[in-house]
């Protein structure tokens, strides 16, 4: 009884020495593990703020070249992008900084982010489509992409390619029509970017336009019950003189 009693004292031993090393061992996996998450961590934001960083030095070298202060480099980028957006040209850095920025930042909700940046570029052509439609010079029926690229490059004015070519693209339903459909297409952008609905959007219009009335409506009531005493408590005086 001696001897069994001892074994298991010993067998008793050893598992516990067995769970005490296999804790060990737990804990320093999950040291390693925690670590290589830090670091990895570390990294992904130091490539974020590379990222960062940079589009913003493009967006600033952009904004030089618009005014010539780029130098020969910046100049052509200059020719490049008013032929690509015309005068849309003037806030696309501000466009492309914020946009990486805000893809950046959003990392954890990327699916989300992706459709409303490719929204708000849409909506940016969109813009560019509708002041080529405006502007028509050269004439969108009469001229193809390349004369309206190299107008818009020259002198700074247009919608740049991308606006000539849904123009293009919609000409065969005339200019007015054209524009009719780049608004349904703006309205569409904005809803994906703002997340709210145009109709609901108008019902609150409508509703807030309907409580102005009645309170307007109201006042000129009161309005006129106050003038309509007055002028009886101004016929009692004279009738009393």
């Amino acid at each position: 009884m001696a001897k069994t009693a001892s074994n298991n004292g010993r067998k008793n031993t050893s598992q516990s020495r067995k769970t005490n090393t296999q804790g060990k061992k737990t804990t320093a996996q999950g040291r390693k593990k925690q670590t290589k998450k830090n670091v990895q961590t570390q990294a992904d934001q130091l490539k974020n703020d590379c990222i960062i960083l940079f589009s913003i030095a493009c967006a600033i070298i952009m904004v030089l070249s618009n005014f010539n202060i780029a130098g020969t480099l910046g100049r052509g980028i200059k020719w490049l992008m008013f032929g690509l957006f015309g005068v849309m040209e003037y806030i696309f850095p501000v466009i492309l900084a914020v946009s990486i920025i805000f893809l950046m930042v959003n990392r954890e909700l990327l699916r989300v982010a992706r459709i409303k940046t490719a929204a708000g570029y849409g909506l940016f052509v969109v813009l560019c489509a509708m002041i080529q439609c405006l502007y028509n010079k050269p004439d969108i029926a009469d001229n193809g992409l390349g004369s309206i690229f190299t107008y818009c490059a020259d002198y700074k004015a247009g919608g740049g390619f991308f606006g000539g070519l849904l123009c293009k693209v919609l000409s065969p339903i005339g200019s007015i029509g054209a524009f009719v459909i780049l608004m349904i297409l703006a309205i569409i952008c904005l809803v994906i970017i703002t997340e709210r609905s145009f109709i609901s959007g108008l019902k609150k219009v409508g509703n807030g336009s309907q409580r102005i009335m009645q309170e307007a409506r109201e006042d000129y009531s009161a309005y006129k019950e106050h003038s309509a005493g007055r002028q009886n408590d101004m016929s009692d005086d004279e009738y009393r003189r």
